[in-house]
């Protein structure tokens, strides 16, 4: 009788782990998912700091909700000048996954030399209420650039002027009458709070 029991707690048990695991499973997937690595102008990007091995791509392995992966990679600008590096997610693959996935990098603007090498932390923060998204593609555009985001007018200071011209674009999408690229700092075509936040975090700098 002691055993009989003592099988039957077992199996319920069991049972009731293996129910958990599957719910688990339905709530919380783990997917899978890269990004193509594309370059501007003299920025090439690297996996070793001596720059022998070039990034086509970044794999993100296994993410689950609520959590936050960066990827170690080095960039140098091979240019002749010196520039201002940004990265910018773009071509989001399903379009709604922007909307559960935070891109960041930890140098935003940050003024790289003719040869010198930076090294640079891409990151993804998956939001724990995520849903309908079980894998996922996008890609990051490493530019070296001469001008701040916000600095649309282009006279190196992010101010008035450049304020009257993201006004103008503001709500705006692709194909708009007063659609404005320059304004779209990330390129999903929809001038909206993302790019409003950039503007903000360089208003009023210099770029030099």
């Amino acid at each position: 009788m002691k055993h009989k029991k003592t099988f039957t707690l077992a199996l319920l048990i069991s049972v009731l782990l293996t129910i958990c695991m599957v719910k688990y499973s339905f709530l919380k997937p783990p997917f899978l998912n890269v990004s193509a690595v594309e370059t501007a102008g003299y920025i090439i990007v690297y996996w070793d700091k001596n720059c022998t091995q070039k990034v086509y791509s970044i794999s993100w392995g296994v993410l689950t909700p609520g959590e936050t992966k960066g990827v170690v990679v080095y960039v140098r600008n091979e240019g002749n000048e010196t520039c201002l590096l940004n990265l910018t997610p773009a071509n989001w693959t399903p379009n709604n996954a922007s909307n559960y996935l935070n891109f960041s990098w930890n140098c935003e603007d940050n003024k790289i030399e003719v040869d010198e090498i930076v090294k640079v932390t891409p990151s993804l923060l998956v939001s724990p209420n995520i849903v309908g998204v079980t894998d996922f593609g996008f890609d990051i555009i490493f530019e070296g650039r001469k001008y701040l985001l916000g600095d649309i007018d282009r006279d190196g200071f992010v101010y008035v002027n450049d304020l009257d011209l993201f006004g103008k674009a503001w709500y705006t999408r692709l194909g708009d009458p007063n659609y404005n690229p320059d304004c779209d700092f990330d390129n999903d075509g929809f001038i909206w709070v993302n790019d409003m936040d950039v503007f903000g975090r360089n208003w009023c700098k210099k770029a030099w």
